[in-house]
């Protein structure tokens, strides 16, 4: 990775997480079925020492503050405009300054001899480079029964993303200038983002994250974030939610960390299309072929950016996921891709409004993983 994410937020001035102007009650909503979903009711957030790594802007930081009355949270944000952004938004929630510490620090500068209750590092740590010694640091901040709250991403769950990265990229390649790019293609992203259901960001947020961040060399997935810390913490929860126990409380040496591995290798093929929620059935044998299929689509996306590559090679990637896939949502939103791309190409006019599935397909991004310390 040329840049990272820190060197382009600050390469752009930019930080990107304000959330968009919402009902407060909404965003309440989302971020207390996230903690449900994690196992973590918001009483458990009341009288609690936070850590909070990359905060942004503070719009998830809010509530743990005003709502759910944490004893104190500390915010390590290395990106100046996002403090400057932090600052703003406490003042004028009317956070009294004693309830939080703003360090200018990325978390492997960050130094304490505190051991926290709840340490959160949300929406950047799975495409850090060095994610597994992130990881351990995190793990030298908590105390025994501390929550760690991490964010995973992988391949499948990237894909659409990287697609319409692909697209969006290649429309406006000629374009001089960052800020003039973004504003090229607001118009295109806006009706697309609107039809997304829960969609809590702005436009420019989504496209400054999505289709202008530097890519990521290796991910850190749901599997391989349960395989780093499972001699030292336990799962306590994930959203999207696709584990399931059924052992008995008595079954103490149930080894359900094994278990949650498989189930993630047969189920991750659900990361591929947000709001679809029919587990279909999978192998995890058949859910590699599908990622491998969706790696070779993304690294050829990703080529094509460069300019290294002809968009024949991309086109005949995603049609070999089409064939990887049973999500019939992914099929035809293959062949939008491919129509477009031919499209663009060939300097011919695009009507978005024929390309309904393309509009509205996302993908599940994210997936958020808390974990216990033994």
């Amino acid at each position: 990775m040329s840049e990272t994410i820190l060197e382009y937020y600050r390469k752009q001035g930019i930080s990107t997480e304000h959330g968009v102007d919402e009902d407060w009650d909404k965003h309440i909503k989302r971020r207390k079925k996230l903690y449900r979903q994690l196992g973590i009711p918001v009483l458990a957030i009341k009288g609690s020492s936070i850590l909070e790594i990359g905060p942004g802007g503070g719009h998830n930081t809010l509530p743990m503050l005003t709502e759910w009355e944490a004893a104190h949270v500390d915010l390590a944000e290395p990106n100046e405009t996002a403090r400057k952004e932090l600052e703003e938004k406490f003042q004028n929630n009317c956070v009294p300054k004693d309830k939080y510490t703003i360090y200018s620090d990325a978390l492997e500068e960050y130094q304490t001899s505190l051991k926290y209750d709840i340490v959160i590092a949300e929406g950047f740590l799975h495409a850090q480079k060095n994610w597994r010694k992130c990881l351990h640091t995190l793990s030298g901040l908590t105390h025994e029964n501390s929550i760690v709250i991490v964010t995973c991403t992988d391949e499948i769950s990237v894909y659409v993303e990287k697609m319409k990265r692909a697209v969006l990229r290649f429309l406006v390649k000629d374009v001089e200038g960052h800020k003039d790019k973004i504003e090229a293609l607001k118009h295109i992203m806006e009706p697309q983002l609107g039809s997304l259901r829960g969609m809590s960001r702005s436009v420019e947020d989504w496209i400054e994250d999505q289709i202008f961040m530097p890519h990521a060399e290796e991910y850190m997935t749901i599997g391989k974030a349960i395989e780093y810390y499972e001699n030292d913490f336990d799962v306590l929860g994930a959203s999207q939610n696709i584990f399931v126990d059924y052992s008995w409380f008595k079954d103490y040496e149930y080894d359900y960390l094994t278990s949650y591995k498989k189930q993630y290798d047969e189920k991750k093929h659900m990361f591929l299309v947000a709001g679809d929620d029919n587990e279909v059935y999978r192998t995890a044998e058949e859910n590699m072929q599908l990622e491998m299929a969706v790696l070779r689509a993304n690294e050829a996306a990703r080529k094509v950016e460069e300019k290294a590559l002809d968009i024949a090679e991309l086109i005949l990637m995603i049609q070999n996921v089409t064939h990887a896939t049973v999500n019939p949502i992914v099929k035809k939103f293959n062949d939008e891709v491919i129509s477009i791309i031919q499209r663009i190409a060939e300097n011919r006019d695009i009507n978005w409004e024929e390309y309904k599935v393309y509009m509205g397909c996302f993908g599940k991004t994210m997936q958020y993983l808390s974990f216990i310390k033994k």
